[in-house]
């Protein structure tokens, strides 16, 4: 069985547009979107004492400090992002020494969990995030 499908006049040439560029951009986009919005509520869950580890989770497109460092300035963290036609890779790092301890505790303390609590609560919104034009 074979089945064709040709779209005709503005819809076939929409169709076309869109999978040159829309999916694309609109993919960078959402991820994008989606990373802000988890660093933000990380950033918002993280206990602070000297704002240094809350400072060490970078925007995207902040260089350094993405609003709160700490007295002596400047971030221990890295946001990279990577685009093809195919994906976006990001990776984000907080090198805050005790950031770990934050988030998974010790014998001793509880853990904050501001990154699992962060996508946890992202996750219920990402279709929101996602537009296509």
């Amino acid at each position: 069985m074979k089945i064709e499908f040709q779209p005709s006049g503005s819809v076939g040439e929409s169709l076309r547009k869109l999978k040159d560029d829309g999916i694309s951009v609109a993919r960078r986009e959402f991820v994008e979107r989606l990373v802000s919005s988890v660093i933000q509520e990380t950033r918002s869950l993280n206990p602070v004492m000297t704002g240094r580890s809350r400072a060490g989770w970078v925007a995207p497109g902040a260089a350094g400090d993405a609003g709160g460092g700490t007295a002596g300035g400047g971030s221990e963290g890295t946001f990279d992002v990577e685009h093809s036609s195919q994906a976006t890779m990001v990776s984000m790092t907080n090198s805050v020494p005790y950031v770990v301890y934050l988030e998974y505790g010790t014998s001793k303390t509880a853990p904050v969990a501001m990154v699992r609590k962060s996508i946890s609560r992202i996750s219920g919104r990402i279709a929101s995030l996602f537009r296509l034009r």
